[in-house]
């Protein structure tokens, strides 16, 4: 194995475990949680492909992350109740980009957990712990399934955007009436 591979396409093949709350092959997105975190929940949503800076994104695939990252946090919102879940892109230790979405139930507690995790050293959360929390905050099939409806819907778009670019005349084709009333 190629030590060019960051530790997420490893993730991803399944030579390092992983604990998902929802992955998708079709659309090469996964939220994960954390294996070194200290706070409970911390998860990672992250793309299949090696991007190393967020901005280096496909315009649709940086949507995709959000929206999957939308739609995680929603889901720790629903089950641990956190003050705020805190979306943040950072990091220098690995060239692949991951949001990290960070429950948190106080104030200042975000910036503790930043300031002292740069610091730390990483200890492996229990996988006992992990396998409990996964379980409380896997998606359920129709979040799945909304969460993939989603996904489609940006990449029929950037599709469009694409098309409409290329041949401005013929966009009413790809998307129609149902997408656009108007277009015609």
């Amino acid at each position: 194995m190629s030590s060019s591979r960051t530790v997420f396409e490893q993730v991803w093949d399944g030579a390092l475990p992983s604990f998902p709350v929802f992955r998708s092959d079709h659309y090469g997105l996964m939220a994960l949680l954390d294996i070194y975190s200290t706070q409970p929940g911390h998860l990672l949503v992250i793309p299949k492909e090696p991007v190393d800076h967020v901005h280096e994104l496909e315009p649709y695939r940086y949507l995709q992350l959000f929206a999957a990252g939308q739609v995680a946090s929603r889901r720790l919102d629903e089950v641990l109740k956190p003050t705020r879940v805190m979306h943040i892109v950072f990091g220098y230790d690995i060239p692949h980009v991951h949001l990290h979405l960070f429950p948190s139930f106080r104030q200042g507690e975000t910036e503790d957990f930043l300031a002292s995790g740069l610091e730390a050293e990483q200890v492996q959360v229990p996988e006992t712990d992990l396998l409990a929390m996964q379980a409380r905050l896997a998606f359920p099939p129709e979040l799945t399934d909304a969460l993939e409806r989603r996904l489609e819907q940006l990449a029929v778009y950037d599709r469009f955007l694409n098309a409409s670019a290329a041949n401005p005349r013929q966009t009413s084709n790809i998307l129609g009436p149902t997408w656009f009333p108007g277009i015609r």
